[in-house]
């Protein structure tokens, strides 16, 4: 079974420290990591790979809706910035592959929504996109960079922010998590004309968005978007057609969510996502795109960046709204921040609880320019390409006296199953070899407060060629408290 499935509802099924991501598998077909036998009651179990992985898989959401255009200005002016900071991490720039989505899905069941019919740029479906007149090759839907195989002419940072300003002629109702679901599901599949041969299973993988207002995913039959109700007196009671909808429908706070403009404005408090599937008009909880990408990878295998609008202040005002009959009095979210060249942001309250349950990042939209928040990002990134720490003190284990572990090596078999081999610690007479080396604990220079697995490969702790590409070590320790 493919791990990246079409886009539809997910059931997350959780297993225990694979170290890599394998497409057609969805879970362990080996013994789990064992818990040493060790007296502390605290017990670590963390993954460290055996060699170091260089392979980067980077998906950036680009916002295409109406007021984006001088915001993707603004972010691929600090794009080379982005692409500097990940050259400059130990090994240089990582084998990378970048693509390109938009916010745009369409309007779910009503494809007569202005602006979001289907083809582009109202629904362009999850799929890669790469305008022509950027650099990439005749028959390239993404980037690919790596040491003589690139599928671009001239400068990477220049391809990469020509097809990252996508204008701003799409949906106004965002579907960034959906879109950034079904582009993963679609590059599951090699043959998939779009986005096939994007997502490699031991890559790490990265998503970054850029967005101004919140996300609005929706599954395909929602009703949300019924362009048959246009006031307040329409039934259902849906509202104007535009995107308070989604905040009306997919945030709860302190306050109800007025449908009125009776009593505007109003400041909310405690808005959060309303992870609710009741209805015909529910967005989809976030809760199912966190567990999506926890089945398409580890968590330390995976890194999400939102540059977007504050989850507060969350104000609702009134404004006149053009009805069929005449104008009418609707409410409106207010900006949650403005920036000093006049672009803004909606409070991003669903785009918050993704970051936040994905131990993310969330980096403000309403920034003069983007330099600090690439920075961050592409240094954060920089550190997962590197080496993978075990804080903390090991106990000792009483038979053997060497620090209590328990390591595992892991090789992905050709039919993309994990093959296990528990390893014993390079103590006494014990020598590495080639398939079944030893292991110890070492003082690493980037682990101030622990250190790293070593993997030996003969008495000298040596590192022979390995018979794999495709192999992680798994260790478990139990700390001194």
């Amino acid at each position: 079974m493919n791990r990246l499935l079409p886009p539809v509802r997910w059931r997350h099924l959780r297993w225990v420290l694979c170290a890599a991501v394998v497409p057609t598998l969805w879970a362990c077909n080996s013994r789990k990591l064992a818990t040493p036998a060790g007296g502390p009651s605290q017990v670590v179990q963390t993954k460290v790979l055996q060699s170091q992985n260089r392979q980067l898989d980077l998906i950036f959401m680009v916002d295409n809706s109406a007021s984006m255009k001088p915001i993707q200005t603004k972010l691929a002016a600090q794009l080379p910035t982005f692409m500097q900071v990940l050259g400059a991490i130990p090994g240089g720039l990582p084998d990378l592959h970048v693509a390109v989505i938009s916010s745009s899905l369409g309007a779910g069941a009503f494809g007569d929504v202005p602006g979001c019919a289907p083809g582009v740029p109202g629904d362009d479906g999850g799929k890669f996109q790469h305008k022509s007149g950027c650099g990439l090759n005749a028959g390239e839907n993404y980037i690919k960079a790596a040491p003589g195989a690139n599928n671009f002419t001239g400068n990477l940072s220049d391809v990469f922010s020509c097809i990252a300003q996508l204008g701003d002629g799409g949906c106004g109702f965002e579907h960034q998590f959906e879109s950034m679901r079904a582009a993963l599901s679609k590059s599951g599949s090699p043959s998939d004309p779009d986005n096939g041969g994007f997502f490699r299973q031991d890559a790490f993988l990265g998503i970054v968005m850029l967005t101004n207002e919140d996300d609005c995913s929706v599954p395909g039959d929602s009703e949300l978007f019924n362009t048959s109700v246009a006031t307040l007196a329409d039934q259902p009671p849906l509202g104007g057609l535009w995107s308070y909808r989604c905040n009306e429908f997919g945030h709860k706070c302190d306050q109800a969510m007025p449908h009125s403009a009776t009593g505007l404005p109003m400041t909310l408090t405690g808005c959060q996502s309303k992870e609710n599937t009741d209805g015909k008009y529910h967005l989809v909880p976030v809760k199912d795109y966190v567990d999506f990408l926890k089945g398409a990878k580890d968590l330390e295998k995976l890194f999400v960046a939102i540059i977007g609008g504050p989850a507060a202040p969350y104000g609702v005002h009134a404004r006149t709204a053009q009805t069929p009959s005449g104008t009418e009095m609707q409410p409106e979210i207010s900006h949650s921040c403005t920036a000093t060249d006049g672009t803004y942001a909606d409070p991003g309250v669903r785009l918050t609880k993704f970051v936040t349950d994905l131990n993310g990042v969330f980096l403000p939209i309403c920034a003069n320019d983007f330099k600090d928040a690439l920075t961050q990002i592409g240094t954060t990134l920089g550190a997962k390409l590197g080496v993978q720490c075990i804080n903390g003190t090991p106990a000792t284990n009483p038979t053997t006296n060497a620090e209590d572990c328990n390591v595992v090596l892991r090789k992905t078999t050709a039919d993309n199953k994990f093959q296990d081999t528990s390893l014993e610690h390079c103590g006494g007479n014990v020598t590495g070899t080639n398939d079944n080396p030893c292991w110890q604990l070492a003082a690493d220079p980037k682990c101030p407060m622990g250190r790293v697995l070593k993997l030996c490969y003969d008495a000298n702790c040596g590192a022979a060629p390995m018979t794999t590409t495709t192999t992680n070590a798994l260790v478990s320790c139990a700390l001194q408290l």
